[in-house]
């Protein structure tokens, strides 16, 4: 449902593009996922984004959208509503990535619990990749279609910061 005004076709289009970022940054984490099933090509294209958000590029591409684009109340809400909710799905793989990373790197170098704490990175890294996928697309397509992604959480946070 739209509120605030209806989406034009331009800031449908906006909105759901968007979603292309977080979607880069969780396509790191699915390569093991996809390469068992044969569709890491179908991902590839989005390989430059998620150089783009690695290391000062993510830093400075999200301060630029926060505010350029959240911030700015001449943008429309719906716009401005997508935009946060994508920052949070990639703040979300990027916390992901630094909290995990340190205990895997930490716990793999004990010889006992090497072979587990592969499976268990490898699950989670899964489960993270399917999470953000599924969000995204989800997000694109009701993006698309004018209406709010309501995301359990995510979104009532993002309702409560954009005004």
């Amino acid at each position: 449902m739209t509120w605030r005004g209806s989406a034009t076709l331009q800031d449908r289009i906006f909105g759901s593009l968007i979603y292309v970022l977080p979607l880069g940054d969780a396509v790191l984490y699915g390569g093991n996922l996809l390469g068992q099933f044969g569709l890491s090509s179908i991902f590839n294209f989005l390989a430059p984004l998620a150089a783009l958000n690695s290391g000062f590029g993510g830093l400075i591409l999200f301060f630029a959208l926060f505010i350029l684009v959240i911030n700015n109340p001449n943008i429309p809400h719906f716009i401005r509503f997508n935009v946060f909710q994508a920052l949070l799905l990639m703040i979300a793989t990027t916390l992901y990535s630094l909290v995990f990373g340190v205990l895997f790197n930490m716990f793999g170098q004990v010889p006992d619990l090497g072979s587990f704490v592969v499976l268990l990175k490898q699950t989670l890294n899964n489960t993270v990749f399917l999470a953000v996928t599924a969000a995204c697309f989800y997000s694109i397509f009701k993006s698309f279609s004018g209406k709010y992604a309501d995301i359990p959480k995510l979104s009532d946070l993002v309702y409560s910061q954009v005004r």
